[in-house]
C-alpha cells in the first residue's frame, strides 16, 4: 500500500511537472526569465552562486524530483546562456540536490537514516552525523567551481 501511494505520488508529480514545463515553454517563460536575468549583467559566477543558493533554500522544503520538474525548465536556458557547460552544471546540480536532501526541515535522507537506525538514535544525532558529509559535498562543489575540467574529463574522452 505504501508503495502504491509513493508511485501514485510520483506519477502525479511527473505528470504535473511535464504539464508545468509545457505551459512554461508555451508562454515563453524560460526565455523571458533568461532575458530579464541577462539584463542585470551579472558575472557568470554570481549567476551560478544565486542558482546554487536558490536550490539549497528550495531543497530544504521540497524533494529533488519536484525541484527538477519545477525549476530546471526555467533555469537551464539561463545557465546555458551565461556560458556554462551543461554537463558540468548537471553535476553541480546533482551535488546541490544531495546537500538539499541532508538539510532540515524536510531532509528526506535524514528521516530515512533515522528510520533505519536503532530506536534510541534521535534525529538530532542523525543531523550531527550528516554534517561531515555536507562539508565534503560543499568542498566538492568548491573544487568543481575552481577546476571545472575535473568534472568534464571523463565526458571529454567519449568520441
Amino acid at each position: 500500500m505504501a508503495t502504491m501511494r509513493t508511485m501514485g505520488y510520483l506519477g502525479l508529480l511527473l505528470s504535473a511537472g511535464t504539464l508545468f514545463g509545457f505551459v512554461l515553454t508555451y508562454h515563453r517563460v524560460p526565455q523571458q526569465f533568461t532575458e530579464a536575468f541577462l539584463t542585470l549583467e551579472l558575472a557568470p559566477y554570481m549567476v551560478l552562486a544565486m542558482v546554487i543558493a536558490f536550490y539549497l533554500i528550495v531543497g530544504m522544503f521540497l524533494e529533488p524530483v519536484s525541484i527538477t520538474f519545477i525549476t530546471l525548465p526555467t533555469l537551464f536556458p539561463l545557465i546555458n546562456s551565461v556560458g556554462y557547460d551543461l554537463i558540468w552544471f548537471g553535476i553541480i546540480y546533482t551535488i546541490t540536490m544531495e546537500i538539499a536532501v541532508l538539510t532540515p526541515p524536510v531532509g528526506l535522507n535524514l528521516y530515512v537514516i533515522q528510520g533505519l537506525a536503532p530506536k534510541d538514535v534521535d534525529l538530532k544525532d542523525v543531523i550531527l552525523g550528516s554534517l561531515p558529509f555536507i562539508a565534503a559535498l560543499v568542498t566538492l562543489i568548491v573544487l568543481l567551481l575552481a577546476l571545472p575540467d575535473m568534472a568534464l574529463f571523463l565526458p571529454s574522452l567519449s568520441y
